[in-house]
């Protein structure tokens, strides 16, 4: 018997990465499909916000940049006239209100003999935002304080836990993220080598026959959100580029004669070293051109009218839109006012216009910055990509529904691995703790988290808006309704588990509009006639996932319900 080694050599290198992908996949799958779907959520930080703070008003059309600018300096003027940095967020399409920030930064001096929770607690008091109505310019609510809009953890928190996790110490929850993602990457890579006839799956699912559909199922999510997954994945690394090669960042930075040991212990650049702060300035004015950030010089000056600033800024630049404006040491000679724009797929963070706070003088023109390397600009485009700040509506809903497939893609593939192993069992009649934890942490994890994040928004409505620690037990709640799930999924019998935590889902996200409309006034019944999107988009995307969770269960209850007739129809066969 001969074999044919050319074809053979790719068979088994296919057969060996079809093993690594596997075991590559299945090891962080829980962690990455928690990155996932939080991270997916995060794309729509700011709409999760409002809904979540339902007092605040309808906001009305914002009135021209100029008077909003006015209405926001004057605002900052009496709630914090001391305070050396002002942040002024215009409205745009997502975030309906002006937003205003005002903090004073913590000398060496102010943290000295101070405990890490004492710094914080010290910077806390220094700082505040407030947001404003744009078209009367008057408070809405005190971030913090709830006294016109409740407290809340908000969409920020569950996008900041796709990659700081949750109760883990910030080193640890990096790194883990960092090995999931790593292994993610892998599991792309040997997912598209494995599979030589990708596009052929793509069209193609077995319905009928429960295991196929499994894998017809993973490979469409895979095929149909593959750009995205090695986007996101490839990128989000790129966000821990200093931890995973440390050299390729540091050692530049130790040849200009930077004490490294020191820029890696300390966690703002106040905390450096003299030597370390003085050839950060020097590289920011002289290599990236920056401008100069001035020290206070104590003289005190009256800062020039940011509506002022504004006219002279649109006169030269047309109705330009603006971002942000920042406005640094209030009331001294060294103050500074910086606009910045929308940005752009391409464009750096620090793209801006500067003004000198007391003349007026343009002092950093928007195109007089560094001319970027062609690494910084793919470094810049990625993150800009993995974040999507800068997509439009129809875009950032491309990227939900891709964060989605890849949720499903790990789900399905986890899933795969454990019925796969439950057949092999069965057809030995044999038993096996690990396959019978994996399918329990399956279905707590697939279905047990997204009962989670529905509890999290549950708890906002639920927990008293005058509780102090209400933001943090929003998030307790989440975490506790998913505990809740992974023992049920453990004590149940899993035949049953997944129907049953389905059911669960439908109809804790079909009642979130309900909860809303017996909460507030801005339910369905108002926000689509008065046309109030971001609160009625909210609301039909819970009717949504909940009618397919709905779906799923029904799918479910069918199929436990043939096998029953099946098996009473064999013993029926057996007992004649």
């Amino acid at each position: 018997m001969t074999t044919n080694s050319k074809t053979d050599k790719p068979r088994r290198f296919r057969q060996s990465m079809t093993a690594l992908h596997t075991w590559i996949g299945l090891l962080p799958s829980w962690i990455l499909y928690f990155i996932f779907i939080t991270g997916t959520a995060g794309y729509f930080d700011s709409e999760i916000n409002q809904w979540m703070q339902p007092e605040l008003p309808i906001a009305g059309p914002p009135k021209d940049q100029t008077t909003m600018l006015a209405m926001a300096e004057q605002e900052l003027y009496q709630q914090a006239p001391d305070a050396e940095h002002w942040i002024i967020e215009l409205p745009n399409e997502r975030e309906p209100y002006l937003h205003i920030y005002w903090e004073t930064h913590l000398t060496k001096a102010d943290k000295e003999g101070l405990s890490e929770e004492e710094v914080e607690a010290k910077r806390e008091a220094l700082q505040g935002d407030l947001l404003l109505d744009p078209q009367s310019g008057k408070p809405l609510n005190y971030s913090g304080k709830a006294e016109k809009a409740r407290d809340t953890a908000g969409g920020d928190t569950l996008y900041r836990m796709h990659y700081r996790l949750r109760y883990l110490p910030d080193g640890f929850a990096r790194n883990l993220v960092i090995l999931a993602s790593l292994f993610m990457l892998i599991a792309l890579i040997t997912g598209i080598i494995i599979h030589k006839n990708i596009f052929k799956d793509f069209f193609r699912f077995r319905k009928d026959k429960p295991l196929r559909a499994l894998l017809d199922g993973h490979n469409i999510f895979s095929v149909f959100s593959l750009p995205f997954q090695l986007m996101i994945t490839y990128s989000g690394l790129l966000f821990f580029l200093s931890s995973i090669m440390p050299l390729l960042i540091f050692a530049p930075v130790a040849m200009m004669g930077f004490d490294v040991e020191n820029m890696r212990s300390a966690r703002s650049i106040e905390e450096m070293s003299e030597k370390n702060q003085a050839l950060i300035k020097v590289v920011e004015e002289h290599i990236f051109k920056l401008p100069v950030e001035l020290e206070p010089s104590g003289k005190k000056v009256d800062t020039i009218s940011l509506e002022l600033v504004a006219q002279r800024l649109i006169s030269e630049q047309g109705e330009r839109k603006i971002d942000e404006v920042t406005i640094d040491n209030i009331g001294d000679s060294n103050a500074r006012v910086a606009f910045f724009f929308p940005s752009e797929i391409d464009s750096s963070a620090s793209t801006n216009i500067v003004y000198d706070g007391v003349s007026g003088e343009q002092i950093v023109k928007e195109d007089s910055g560094i001319e970027l390397s062609a690494v910084t600009e793919v470094d810049t485009v990625m993150r800009n990509l993995h974040e999507g700040l800068f997509a439009p509506p129809l875009l950032r809903w491309l990227y939900f529904i891709s964060g989605l497939m890849g949720a499903g893609m790990i789900a399905t593939g986890s899933i795969l691995w454990s019925a796969k192993r439950r057949r092999q069992l069965e057809q030995r009649q044999a038993k096996h703790i690990g396959v019978s934890l994996v399918e329990a942490l399956n279905a707590a994890t697939v279905i047990g988290l997204p009962i989670g994040v529905a509890a999290f928004f549950w708890a906002n409505r639920i927990i008293p808006a005058q509780l102090e620690s209400r933001v943090e037990w929003e998030v307790h709640s989440m975490f506790i309704a998913w505990a809740i799930m992974f023992v049920h999924a453990l004590l149940q019998n899993k035949s049953r588990v997944w129907f049953e935590q389905c059911l669960i889902a439908a109809i804790a996200f079909a009642l979130l509009p309900l909860l809303n409309g017996l909460t507030g006034e801005r339910h369905l019944l108002n926000s689509l006639p008065q046309k109030d999107w971001i609160m009625a988009g909210f609301d039909l995307c819970m009717i949504a996932i909940a009618g397919l969770f709905f779906a799923i269960a029904l799918k479910l209850h069918k199929r436990q319900a043939d096998k029953a007739t099946a098996h009473s129809a064999s013993q029926l066969s057996q007992g004649a």
